[in-house]
């Protein structure tokens, strides 16, 4: 059996009660955060708790990633750039 919640440090879900984060189906959220504002062992916890595998599936549909964030997982996760949801956004882009 799966454990419900993979303890992750509490500054990446200031803004909810993470009683009521639902880890399996909001994954991407969840990971989004990791990654994102998460330290070194956020992520050992997150592959321990949903393995690489499925950490492969939700990081692409992430909406928003930095760029940093983005060539590293590209990297690690041997997941192509254009996969990504967020790819061909630019959060930083000038005009329209």
């Amino acid at each position: 059996m799966a454990q419900r919640n993979p303890n992750l440090s509490k500054h990446l879900f200031w803004d909810i009660d993470v009683n009521k984060l639902d880890f399996q189906s909001r994954a991407s959220f969840v990971l989004e955060r990791v990654f994102t504002m998460g330290m070194q062992e956020d992520e050992w916890k997150a592959v321990k708790y949903y393995g690489k595998e499925k950490i492969r599936e939700e990081v692409v549909k992430c909406k928003v990633l930095d760029r940093k964030t983005l060539n590293y997982l590209s990297i690690f996760y041997d997941i192509p750039k254009k996969d990504f949801a967020c790819y061909m956004k630019d959060p930083y882009q000038k005009g329209f």
